[in-house]
């Protein structure tokens, strides 16, 4: 097949008309592979978009209670052809679909969907729902791009080898061929793929007790779909970890942040970071985030999620309101970390605690939250007010890696007089610091 004719055919989009006019006018992509019946990934919906002659189907990833991420060829003017997709309602009417594996299944619900939020550069949008849907999973966008030859799943509600309209989600593996600007390349030795119907639905991967969202369907050969004498199981999903902010944005979540400076890249240029809040997750665990904006002659990347704090487990929760962060090399390779002084639950005795945490930068865009000094480990009685304290980074022993200062109040004096001390948390090199009084307004 000519390099033209290839390129033609892969670009055909998933979407799938409902009535066999459209069908065959679209050639266009479900996955065909084992039905799932794990509840826990009921977080792909099923969209309808249209009615009568004018409709179609298509899959989704439930990112909010209120949001869907599916592809933006679902909703283009002409069915499984790119184009500009306007932002607000709607143009045909559609109807979500969701929380059960199988769309007939006790407990399914449906939603119409009432406003798009397109990505430019990309085939991907948001889709917002008439109202949240509660005690329905979602699955969070993964905060970096799968390495290649990794295996992720790719599930949708489309088209399978023996079955229009199957009514029930199906999922195949995957391997990640290659990452390449905006798109994820896959391909599968299975005799299935994806095809018509599975527009917009999900790849991910099992993340320890969770699922993270690594792509969405955007185009495939379409092979071992019913009706199709293609062989060729190739398909082509759009990323989603480089624009994760982006998604929080859509989402609607606080506002609240905190901006910081500081070579996060090491290539000699200063870079951005910002400290977000997010709020409560649906569980009621606090979030927050760190975003960077890496520095490039003189302009900014896009931003990255960097950190977000439900990765680091399920039952997670880092409350942006305690939290004090301050910049810093904290292991001497050059690259600037983030430590944190955080406010905690008194003690059960009553005693003030505090913790510092530093997120490590990986170097790879990312980074890691490690605890490197807790307050109640400096002595049995110890007690260490939050609201108290003021902390400043610098190496102050001169040994390459940044320490922490702290300019703390205590209780005034018996006779009246205000009292400040400064401590230093001194790195000891190894992810801990130790705290010392350098310093007492009373001596």
């Amino acid at each position: 097949m000519p390099s033209s004719r290839r390129a033609t055919v892969i670009a055909s989009l998933l979407t799938t008309g409902l009535t066999a006019a459209l069908i065959t006018a679209q050639p266009t992509q479900a996955v065909v592979g084992s039905t799932v019946t794990d509840p826990s990934q009921a977080f792909t919906v099923n969209l309808s978009i249209g009615e009568g002659e004018e409709a179609r189907k298509c899959s989704g990833a439930l990112v909010d209670p209120q949001w869907v991420l599916t592809a933006a060829s679902c909703f283009a003017s002409s069915p499984g052809q790119a184009g500009t997709v306007a932002p607000g309602a709607p143009a045909l009417k559609t109807v979500a679909t969701l929380g059960q594996v199988k769309l007939t299944g006790a407990g399914a619900v449906e939603r119409g969907v009432v406003d798009l939020v397109p990505r430019t550069d990309r085939d991907l949008v948001m889709a917002k729902l008439a109202s949240p849907v509660l005690g329905v999973p979602t699955v969070d966008p993964t905060l970096s791009p799968p390495s290649k030859d990794s295996t992720v799943k790719a599930a949708g509600f489309g088209r399978t080898r023996t079955e229009w309209v199957p009514g029930q989600l199906h999922a195949t593996d995957y391997t990640v061929a290659s990452v390449s600007g905006s798109e994820i390349h896959l391909s599968t030795s299975e005799a299935s793929g994806i095809c018509k119907g599975d527009a917009g639905g999900p790849s991910y991967r099992a993340v320890e007790d969770r699922y993270q969202l690594v792509a969405i369907h955007s185009r495939s050969w379409g092979g071992g779909c019913l009706g199709s004498k293609e062989t060729r199981t190739d398909a082509i999903d759009t990323r989603v970890d480089d624009i994760n902010p982006w998604i929080h944005q859509i989402r609607g979540l606080p506002a609240q942040d905190v901006p910081l400076s500081g070579d996060f890249t090491g290539d000699g240029e200063d870079d951005i970071a910002v400290f977000q809040d997010y709020g409560k997750t649906p569980a009621g665990a606090n979030r927050s985030a760190l975003w960077s904006y890496e520095g490039a002659a003189g302009a900014f990347k896009d931003p990255r999620t960097a950190w977000d704090s439900i990765n680091d487990g399920s039952s997670s929760s880092f409350n942006w309101d305690a939290a004090k962060p301050v910049t810093g090399d904290f292991n001497g390779d050059g690259h600037t970390d983030i430590g944190i002084l955080y406010r905690n639950a008194n003690t059960p005795d009553g005693r003030a605690r505090t913790t510092l945490w530093t997120l490590t930068n990986n170097n790879d865009g990312t980074h890691t939250r490690t605890k490197a000094w807790d307050s109640i480990d400096d002595s049995p009685d110890s007690s260490f007010n939050w609201d108290a304290a003021k902390p400043v980074t610098g190496d102050f022993n001169g040994d390459g890696h940044t320490d922490i200062g702290i300019l703390y109040r205590n209780a005034n004096t018996p006779d009246g007089r205000a009292r400040t001390t400064l401590w230093t948390l001194t790195n000891n090199n190894d992810g801990t610091h130790t705290r010392t009084k350098a310093w007492d307004s009373a001596s």
